[in-house]
C-alpha cells in the first residue's frame, strides 16, 4: 500500500481544515507515479482551502459539535458527527 496526503488549509489563518489523500497498491502507485501526482494533489488541497467559504461544511456551526465533544472530555478523543 502506498499513499500521499496534503493538508487543506484556511487561506488566511493557515489552520488545517482537513486533508486530501490518494492511496493505492504499491504495485500501481510507485515512487515515480507518486512524484507525478504530487503537484495535482497540492493544487487540489489549495483549491479546497480557497473554496472553504462557499461550503457550509466549514462553517462555525458545522464545527461546533466537534469542539463541544472535545471540551466535554479533555483527556479523551471523541468522534463527532458533523
Amino acid at each position: 500500500m502506498a499513499a500521499l496526503a496534503a493538508a487543506v488549509r484556511h487561506p488566511v489563518g493557515r489552520q488545517v481544515l482537513g486533508i486530501v489523500s490518494v492511496a493505492g497498491p504499491s504495485a500501481r502507485l510507485t515512487e515515480a507515479q507518486m512524484q507525478t501526482i504530487v503537484p495535482a494533489l497540492l493544487e487540489a488541497a489549495h483549491e479546497l482551502g480557497m473554496a472553504h467559504g462557499g461550503s457550509s461544511l466549514f462553517s462555525a456551526q458545522a464545527t461546533q459539535p466537534a469542539q463541544q465533544a472535545a471540551a466535554a472530555a479533555p483527556g479523551k478523543r471523541r468522534a463527532a458527527r458533523v
